[in-house]
């Protein structure tokens, strides 16, 4: 699964996530979340697609660092520091991979949950006509 499409179905499970928060009131919902079978399995999802992602190669670099911090190896965690520097840079100055994001089709790229924008109909006088 390409990471455009992992980080989109994320989105959705986790937008199914919040629709099922909203069906209880506000100050039981973590217990409810928490008993909820649908929410369950929508966890369990989103925990076995993260599981298939390789690891972020700042995060592996930065336990790397801690590691070597921890051993006295002061010379290996300042190169590694460097190294975390010059990927980060890279990470944030790479060119974005349109072709890893999913096209809008039916569903939108927008996540589930989100608030839809409702349209309105105009006569030519700019008046609203949505019947509100």
């Amino acid at each position: 699964m390409r990471q455009g499409y992992v980080k989109t179905a994320i989105a959705y499970l986790r937008g199914g996530l919040r629709q099922i928060a909203r069906m209880a009131p506000r100050e039981h919902r973590k217990k409810f979340l928490h008993t909820s079978n649908e929410a369950h399995i929508l966890r369990d999802m989103v925990k076995q697609i993260r599981d298939q992602l390789p690891p972020d190669p700042r995060d592996v670099i930065k336990k790397k660092i801690k590691e070597a911090v921890s051993l006295e190896h002061y010379e290996e965690a300042a190169q590694l520091r460097d190294q975390l520097v010059a990927v980060s840079k890279q990470i944030s100055s790479g060119p974005k991979n349109s072709a890893a994001l999913p096209a809008s089709g039916a569903h939108g790229s927008a996540a589930a949950g989100a608030p839809k924008k409702r349209r309105t109909r105009r006569d030519n006088s700019g008046r609203d006509n949505s019947g509100f």
